[in-house]
């Protein structure tokens, strides 16, 4: 369905084992970036959440899928730059 409208299918997916606090992507790269349970493991969540928008495209989506209590109620708030 995706091959018949002009997108990619899965098969046009490619792993990559990378930091996810240095993502190995140029600027403004991707319509989607998604992480799921990844910023528990991450040792600095509000840089892994600047390089997912780094390498995002203008006015396109991050998808984050986690669960957390965290215990310090500053890092409730995650988005870059604190918005």
């Amino acid at each position: 369905a995706a091959a018949a409208k002009g997108g990619r299918d899965a098969s046009t997916i490619s792993w990559i084992h990378g930091d996810a606090l240095a993502l190995p992507f140029a600027d403004g790269t991707f319509d989607c970036v998604t992480i799921g349970y990844g910023l528990r493991n991450v040792e600095d969540r509000l840089q892994c959440l600047r390089e997912v928008h780094r390498v995002l495209k203008p006015n396109k989506r991050a998808v984050v899928l986690d669960f957390n209590s965290p215990k310090d109620p500053a890092s409730a708030t995650m988005a870059p730059g604190g918005q």
